[in-house]
């Protein structure tokens, strides 16, 4: 082989080795994510949960929380609902209180929205009761455009474990039926349901879905799944009065029968934060399990009528950082997400994984590095409460907390794009006419403006403690930039040596 030929092969090969890596790297959805950052005017104490998200058919991540207003240490500061947006082009909006109220704290149990452009919201007032409300998703950030709240849960919610762990709310997918279950009392300690038939309008009185039949053991957890297939999946966990875990559950409800199935045990006790997502009519539940201080999984093909026996998520994994986040790309992919550590060598992060079919793939870090306390610096580092959505088919948009002994220093968030076709962008519905909304009439709420914004969001700690992963097909690429010259070069140099000579 001439010189000439011998150069152009040998960047002939290295393009062609950066092409199949990247080509490789996104048939197995290995991604770049971003450095992690800070949600900008976002507070988390106590170990609470990252945002509750809703990604619209528009681009756009539409994020609500419960905070306080002002200074948490302050004499009269209040926790009030909080909404925020976030798109990949402009990142986060700064936030706006839609729900607050002068006599007492709100905190927020959860968020889902339906396809006519609904968002419904369910919240606590001082520790009594569930109170619902809905609005036009694309007037989220208006206080005025939401539905006076209603009382729904008969003011006996069973608060013992914390605020974010008592309840949750799903709903068809034309909103007209919607289904709340939380922690209660009323029969006794146990999982209770609510249910509206129209829209939100009126509720049905609760009933207890499953009762734990001892006072020791309270309900905790509760995580809901609308499926394509009409079927509203459930699972809980349970607790003692000494704070450990208890045996875990699962049940479907039926909305054309409005039955429940008989409630099934997921495992023996020691489960924590459970989720479930329902995929290519299959039904896959993630949980915590103190035995083996990790994540297990189980999987039904016919609906959640049979199950296949626990398996470990990641057998390389440990901690009770709290549940598995079940996302599903343009691709069909089902991912899951979670906070963790390597037990070896203490390398605390958030993993993402894939399923591959047949297993999950090794769970790779989205951020991970040594943990890190910092109680009153605000800089520890110990992911937690995974919580990630898909936005248009292609960019996952992943947030967590830090866990408490790291210190509470707010929500965290990264994305990435994955190699998966982005969905047509679908502007949110608008009403004509906004409702009449007197908020104080009905629940003694009302609304109040936060402050006027800074001229400048805070900062975001880019360099944060810990190991942003990136593409590693860019460093190859660029180390060879070099070799790639040089060859060239050489190649010129012989060019013109041979003519000249």
């Amino acid at each position: 082989m001439s010189y000439s030929g011998f150069v152009l092969s040998a960047l002939t090969v290295m393009l062609s080795l950066f092409v199949f890596d990247i080509a490789t790297a996104g048939a197995q959805q290995i991604s770049y994510w971003s450095a992690q950052e800070k949600i900008p005017a976002y507070e988390i104490y106590n170990n609470e949960q990252p945002p509750y998200l809703i990604a619209d058919a528009d681009h756009k991540v539409h994020a609500f929380n419960s905070q306080f207003v002002g200074e948490n240490d302050s004499a009269d500061s209040l926790r009030a609902v909080f909404y925020r947006q976030w798109t990949l082009s402009r990142g986060w909006t700064y936030p706006n209180d839609i729900f607050a109220d002068i006599d007492g704290s709100i905190y927020l149990l959860g968020v889902s929205n339906d396809e006519s452009g609904i968002v419904h919201l369910i919240f606590q007032k001082n520790f009594q009761d569930v109170y619902y409300s809905h609005a036009y998703l694309a007037n989220a950030s208006d206080p005025e455009s939401w539905s006076a709240p209603i009382s729904i849960g008969g003011g006996s919610l069973n608060v013992r474990f914390g605020i974010p762990t008592v309840a949750a709310i799903s709903n068809d997918k034309n909103g007209e039926r919607i289904i709340v279950v939380y922690s209660g009392t009323e029969f006794g300690n146990g999982l209770y349901f609510t249910y509206s038939n129209d829209h939100g309008d009126t509720w049905s009185l609760p009933y207890p879905i499953y009762l734990t039949g001892d006072e020791t053991f309270v309900v905790t957890n509760p995580s809901l799944y609308m499926g394509q297939s009409g079927v509203l999946h459930a699972v809980w966990a349970t607790f003692d009065s000494k704070g450990f875990g208890g045996p875990g559950y699962y049940a479907r409800f039926d909305l054309d029968s409005g039955i429940w199935s008989e409630p099934m045990e997921l495992d023996v006790p020691g489960i924590r934060t459970p989720s479930v997502v329902e995929y290519n009519e299959g039904v896959f539940i993630g949980y915590y399990h103190n035995s083996s201080n990790g994540r297990w999984w189980r999987y039904s093909n016919d609906g959640g009528k049979t199950w296949t026996d626990p398996t470990p998520l990641s057998s390389r994994h440990v901690g009770t950082n709290g549940g598995v986040s079940f996302v599903v790309d343009s691709n069909e992919t089902l991912h899951a997400f979670f906070a963790g550590r390597i037990d070896e060598n203490a390398t605390h992060g958030m993993w993402h994984s894939i399923w591959l079919g047949t297993a999950w793939s090794s769970a790779d870090p989205v951020v991970a590095g040594k943990s890190i306390s910092d109680i009153d610096g605000g800089n520890g580092f110990d992911p937690t409460f995974a919580n990630a959505t898909v936005s248009n088919g292609n960019v996952i948009l992943v947030t967590w907390g830090s866990d408490g002994s790291a210190g509470t220093n707010g929500a965290w968030y990264s994305y990435t794009v994955l190699d998966a076709p982005e969905l047509p962008g679908i502007p949110l519905p608008v009403p004509t006419v906004l409702p009449v909304n007197d908020l104080t009439s009905k629940s003694g709420l009302m609304t109040t403006k936060v402050p006027t914004p800074p001229a400048g969001i805070p900062d975001t700690l880019k360099d944060q403690k810990g190991i942003s992963i990136r593409n590693p097909q860019t460093q190859i690429f660029v180390a060879l930039i070099p070799v790639a010259f040089l060859l060239i070069g050489s190649f010129i140099a012989k060019v013109i040596r041979t003519r000249s000579g």
